[in-house]
């Protein structure tokens, strides 16, 4: 990542922000969210708070030392992150990828599913939830 793209220590998100979770300045001290998902809650309603924001990318990795249900752990913050941009008016899109097969104990369809019942639009890589989210973003620029 180029330098000058890294937001500062302990800023906030803006504009088309990503944020990795897994990075060392967030893991430091910490798991990584493959293995406590409880890092992804917080993060989820914090930027759902922001009128601006129209989309947010989750990606999971099913492990076995992860979490049993990651994907059903956030989907209640999912649910009320769209609850909170309805009741403005507004409208956030949420996308994911799931990194794992069907022989995972998390079992990769069970945890995609879960997704899509809360409306979560599913990719099969994490590189075509960026393109979908940059395609949404492009969107609501133009309208």
């Amino acid at each position: 990542m180029s330098p000058e793209w890294k937001l500062p220590e302990g800023a906030a998100s803006r504009e088309h922000t990503a944020i990795d979770y897994g990075e060392e300045e967030y893991t430091l001290g910490r798991p990584h969210p493959a293995i406590d998902a409880s890092i992804r809650r917080p993060a989820i309603l914090k930027e759902a708070a922001d009128p601006s924001v129209a989309v947010i990318v989750l990606d999971f990795i099913l492990t076995p030392p992860g979490h049993m249900d990651p994907c059903g752990y956030v989907v209640p913050d999912i649910l009320k992150a769209q609850e909170l941009a309805k009741s403005r008016g507004g409208k956030l899109v949420f996308i994911a990828s799931v990194l794992g097969t069907t022989a995972d104990w998390q079992d990769i369809r069970k945890q995609e599913q879960e997704l899509r019942g809360a409306g979560v639009l599913v990719c099969r890589t994490n590189y075509r939830a960026a393109l979908l989210a940059s395609e949404i973003i492009k969107l609501r620029r133009d309208a």
